[in-house]
């Protein structure tokens, strides 16, 4: 039996300065966050921006630290069409790219993922994830599409090593992950373990209604499987969004183990 498909909604980035890339990234795009909010976190409370991009988000958290070592599996940039701008890119921090270009809609197109194994990390996604192989591919290139956003992976320089980069605490800087809706968070997990996947922060929930767990594929490509139910997240975010406009204090959400 396949695995049920796991459209690719979000895509995040761990970023230094936080407000120094919102306003690159208005600069660039005219976009700018819908949703802030703070992520309290064992070591502390995490600035967190959420940029809407038609029906797939941006996440940007204030959480860098360190520098990402080669070899392994990473997202090195992200495509987005936006109506009446013109084609464009720029780093919004070293090694965070982004680039645009025109389109009827504003939407989430492209995320380029340069893996040592990349034949290797397409297999994966496409028998966990229910990724499609795409077409059209360009001078070896691979393309896989994940719902309506496309992964491209580009012809490999060389046979890099492949290892799994060390980051117990997710903080590795740049595009981070891709996260993946889902219907049931276990079946998730279990699927992508059973592909080789290894657990870096078992199922947890951010709300109610909103839960997440954080996966490395065999080749170091960090996958956020979240189940959302808007009917359950929207009256509580609701409720702690007016406490901290009364308090005026941040929206504070935390992450509490579930199983």
């Amino acid at each position: 039996m396949e695995n049920p498909l796991m459209p690719l909604y979000a895509v995040a980035a761990n970023v230094f300065d936080l407000p120094r890339v919102l306003d690159a990234l208005r600069q660039l795009t005219g976009l700018q966050p819908f949703l802030r909010f703070e992520l309290v976190l064992a070591h502390g409370f995490v600035p967190v921006a959420l940029v809407m991009c038609g029906d797939e988000t941006l996440e940007f958290l204030a959480h860098a630290q360190g520098s990402r070592p080669p070899g392994a599996a990473r997202i090195t940039s992200v495509l987005l069409e936006i109506p009446g701008r013109e084609p464009a890119e720029a780093e919004l921090e070293p090694g965070l790219r982004l680039a645009i270009r025109p389109g009827p809609q504003t939407r989430l197109v492209e995320v380029e993922i340069v893996s040592g194994a990349r034949e290797a990390e397409m297999a994966f996604l496409q028998s966990a994830c229910g990724a499609i192989q795409g077409t059209g591919s360009e001078s070896g290139e691979g393309l896989l599409a994940l719902g309506d956003v496309r992964l491209r992976f580009p012809s490999p320089a060389g046979a890099a090593a492949v290892h799994g980069a060390q980051d117990p605490g997710q903080r590795l800087p740049g595009w981070h992950r891709i996260s993946l809706a889902c219907q049931d968070l276990e079946s998730a997990v279990a699927a992508l373990m059973e592909a080789g996947a290894g657990v870096e922060v078992p199922p947890y929930q951010v709300l109610p209604g909103l839960r997440e767990a954080i996966l490395r594929s065999p080749s170091g490509l960090i996958i956020q499987p979240a189940v959302q139910q808007l009917w359950k997240m929207l009256p509580v975010f609701g409720f702690k969004a007016l406490a901290a406009k009364l308090s005026g204090d941040p929206v504070r959400l935390g992450a509490a183990p579930t199983n």
